[in-house]
Order: structure tokens, then sequence, then C-alpha cells
């Protein structure tokens, strides 16, 4: 009897710390089609990385400084292949204004 009751709450207690562990990784999941969904980059470089793994069919068409509710924001404008355009917003925070 002890044995089941032990294996229940090890059971109860995986169960519980995997759903919320799977949630916070479905919550943080951004695309970087919008402010609200912009991608965190820690250099230029990180966001062309970006571009590369999510759309290797694109060419850069631009890309400006923008600011949303008071934080730094690079968009990058990207042309498919189709001809369609897309902008992808990156959140420059943590690296804007600190060069050495």
């Amino acid at each position: 009897m002890k044995k089941i009751i032990l294996y229940s709450a090890i059971t109860i207690g995986s169960f519980v710390i995997y759903s919320c562990g799977s949630s916070a990784k479905i919550s943080e999941q951004k695309d970087g089609l919008s402010f609200e969904t912009a991608i965190k980059a820690k250099s230029v470089e990180d966001e062309y990385l970006f571009i590369r793994q999510n759309c290797n069919d694109c060419k850069v068409k631009s890309q400006a400084l923008s600011e949303n509710k008071g934080k730094p924001f690079d968009v990058i404008t990207v042309e498919k292949s189709d001809g369609t355009t897309l902008k992808y917003y990156f959140d420059i925070k943590s690296f804007y204004g600190k060069f050495y």
C-alpha cells in the first residue's frame, strides 16, 4: 500500500512539474512578426541568423530603428521568393547604445 501511495505521489508531482514547464515554453514562443512577439536579440548578427533560420529564401530589403512603448526595436523588412514581404521585429534593448 505504501508503494502505491509513493508511486501515485511521484506520478502526480511529475505531471504537475511537466505541465508547468510545457505551458511556460508555449507562452515564450515568439515569431517576431509584431512588436508584441518581437525576438529578443543580443546582437545584429542574432537578428540575421534568426531570419536565415526562419525564412531562408528571403532577401533583406531594409532595416530600420523603431521605438514602441519606450523600447528600441530593429524592424527588418524581407522579401520572399514569391514577392511577398514580411517584417521581423527584434527587441534590441539588451545591446542598443552599448558600444565599446
